[in-house]
């Protein structure tokens, strides 16, 4: 609950970034295929491609330089 704010803020200011929630209690299946094995989780694909992931709350700079 803690991360919501800083992940909606992010995705404000990356507008070139498509940023998705995915509840893993609704959607277990796909919390097993894409490995969350922490809640939260933020994974970043580019071109399909998992090219980054990090678990735990992250401050907002840190979600940009992950976009990179």
């Amino acid at each position: 609950k803690m991360y919501a704010p800083v992940f909606e803020k992010a995705s404000i200011e990356n507008t070139d970034a498509i940023f998705l929630k995915i509840d893993t209690e609704k959607n277990p299946e796909l919390s097993s295929e894409l490995s969350i094995r922490g809640i939260p989780t933020t994974i970043v694909f580019k071109e399909g491609k998992e090219v980054s992931r990090k678990s735990g709350a992250l401050p907002g700079p840190m979600i940009s330089q992950m976009l990179g």
